[in-house]
């Protein structure tokens, strides 16, 4: 799969004010074409020094119940951090869609903890961790698994993904507080 990169000079017309620029909007137009497109990370920079970077992240379809999902497109080995608000741990599902074949996927918790591992997966497809109830399915198929089922720590929740291929992520996680009853 290609990948290509782009870059643009997002210029403030009103250099030397206190105005800075506080929002980009990036738009796509596609026109006959076939196959995947991915968006896989943005860099933002004010100056010499690069001021934000996310391998991919992107909060979306947040909903008033606290349940959050939040996408991402990796290559390789990463470290995603994702954002619980709530007051205790979650379990945390992950949907998983091979862009290239891998032949081993490793999920663990901050340091390396908490390590759950799959075999093989090819371009296409779709694997689902499904830690609440415990499941783990390649394209529909229960698969053989190891190790842990991730959970959301609550605040600040690191995630290592390890992988030797690219794929599209899809965490999904219902944010709780003061127990998993409440």
């Amino acid at each position: 799969m290609p990948f290509k990169a782009f870059s643009v000079l997002v210029d403030n017309p009103q250099a030397g004010t206190a105005k800075k620029v506080s929002q980009v909007s990036v738009g796509f137009r596609l026109y006959n074409t076939t196959g995947g497109f991915s968006i896989t990370d943005m860099v933002f920079q004010e100056g010499s020094n690069a001021t934000g970077y996310a391998p991919g992240t992107a909060e979306m379809l947040v909903n008033t119940a606290n349940r959050r999902r939040v996408n991402a497109v990796i290559h390789g080995a990463e470290t995603l951090v994702l954002l619980n608000a709530g007051t205790t741990a979650c379990g945390l599902n992950v949907q998983m869609v091979a862009l290239e074949a891998c032949a081993d996927i490793h999920i663990s918790q901050g340091n390396g903890g908490q390590r759950l591992s799959v075999g093989n997966v090819a371009p296409g497809d779709i694997l689902i961790v499904n830690s609440s109830d415990y499941t783990v399915l390649k394209n529909g198929t229960a698969v053989e698994k190891n190790g842990f089922f991730p959970f959301a720590q609550d605040g600040i929740s690191r995630h290592n993904i390890q992988s030797d291929g690219a794929m599209r992520l899809l965490f999904d996680y219902q944010e709780r507080n003061g127990g998993a009853g409440a």
